[in-house]
């Protein structure tokens, strides 16, 4: 009874498998060759139907092996659940199988741009499934000494660490971000003065020199300098100076960044506004920086990204951020090749939703601006 319930266990996740498989490389084929013809939401339903159909691959790949390792063999629950996702994964197929003959013989035109779309979007999508299942076999073949390194790694306590560090990464990131956003803003602003007046003019002499200190000299400099000198008397909480450090470094390259976004907006839109007899400040302000924020967008995205990975040095004055939660962990349990490649995979995680969500913010600026 064992055997057969092992054999019909394995034989629907097989089935599936070969289904799945069988269907993501027709998919792939039907971008690249001549069966093309498929509008922008066929291909977004093509490119959702593959990607589901290698999600039921790797679930039934996971649980053929542990089947055949003797695990779970008299879990009737998870059998089941098994099945049922092997007849589904089988349906789906032969639906997906349809739906390519139906919209192969309609024969619908598309236009390059979103061929070109589909194709770089499948490419992507391809990478990332091939190496996720090298991954995966990695993970199956080393899985006990895998699961004994995260047990000694990633305990309660640590997992505690890490949310720690990971909330203090985000709030210096993004408080500093703020700083930096609104002292670019100043900087740009009294750079781009036309007063002749003595004072301003050695205002702006200050201002240039601060950018030209910040960007000249590395963060973890800037960040010692103001720990050990400009706040040596300092008692209270070291985030506060980090995010001041930060938003102090970040604020230069805002400010080259605002700069260019303004003189990126073209000379008669200011001109325009001038002749209408509204004031400098207010053409500025309703007319040229609209347009400019819009332009330097992504280079602001790329400042925030950037500004979060230089977080990383901010242990160099004993704060308890991401990376220096890890190191801790690493030195405890001496298993520095796990917890780095861990911590490196937050930080792409964070990087990854970060742009995405500005690639939205920017998509919309750009749909509204129509």
């Amino acid at each position: 009874m064992e055997k057969a319930k092992k054999i019909l266990f394995a034989g629907a996740q097989i089935l599936s498998v070969v289904g799945a498989v069988g269907w993501l490389i027709a998919a792939v084929i039907s971008y690249f060759f001549s069966f093309d013809p498929i509008n922008a939401s066929s291909k977004s339903l093509l490119a959702g139907l593959s990607i589901m159909y290698l999600i039921f691959s790797i679930l039934f790949i996971v649980n053929a092996i542990l089947c055949y390792k003797g695990k779970y063999s008299n879990n009737k629950a998870l059998m089941i659940l098994n099945l049922v996702f092997g007849f589904l994964s089988v349906q789906l197929n032969a639906i997906g199988a349809i739906f390519g003959i139906i919209i192969k013989k309609k024969n619908i035109p598309t236009s390059s741009t979103n061929k070109k779309m589909g194709k770089e979007t499948i490419v992507m999508i391809v990478m990332l499934l091939v190496l996720a299942f090298i991954l995966l076999i990695l993970g199956i073949i080393n899985r006990t000494d895998l699961a004994t390194r995260f047990n000694n790694s990633f305990s309660k306590g640590n997992l505690k660490a890490i949310l720690n560090g990971l909330r203090i990464t985000v709030v210096i990131s993004v408080f500093g971000f703020i700083i930096g956003l609104l002292l670019g803003l100043v900087t740009c602003l009294v750079e781009g003065l036309r007063s002749q007046n003595s004072f301003v003019l050695g205002v702006k002499q200050v201002f240039k020199a601060y950018v030209s200190v910040c960007r000249g000299t590395p963060t973890v400099v800037q960040l010692l300098i103001i720990y050990f000198i400009v706040f040596a008397t300092y008692r209270g909480p070291e985030i506060i100076i980090a995010i001041l450090a930060f938003g102090l470094n970040s604020g230069a390259y805002i400010a080259e960044i605002l700069r260019g976004g303004i003189n990126s907006v073209p000379v008669g839109q200011m001109e325009a506004g001038r002749s209408l007899g509204l004031p400098y400040s207010r053409v500025m302000i309703k007319v040229v920086f609209p347009q400019a924020i819009k332009n330097c967008l992504p280079s602001l995205g790329n400042e925030f990204i950037t500004l979060i990975k230089e977080t990383s040095v901010a242990s160099f004055i004993a704060i308890i951020d991401l990376t220096n939660a890890m190191k801790h962990i690493a030195d405890a349990s001496y298993d520095y090749t796990l917890v780095y490649l861990v911590m490196g995979v937050i930080y792409f995680t964070i990087v990854l939703g970060v742009s995405y969500l500005l690639k939205l913010l920017e998509r919309s600026l750009n749909k509204n601006a129509r």
